[in-house]
């Protein structure tokens, strides 16, 4: 499990990337990496990823 999303609506989602600190880019770039893809994409995190772990 690379972390977990709360949805509250439509209008907001709050993550959280599991083992990482503060500065998630840098404890745990792939998770990161793939957070913000979808973000971009505008789509909903995605429930499983191919993204190593850091």
């Amino acid at each position: 499990v690379g972390g977990w999303a709360t949805e509250y609506g439509d209008m907001l989602t709050f993550a959280t990337v599991r083992g990482a600190s503060h500065m998630v880019p840098f404890s745990q770039p792939g998770r990161a990496l793939a957070l913000f893809k979808s973000f971009l994409a505008n789509r909903r995190l995605p429930n499983t990823t191919s993204v190593p772990i850091d």
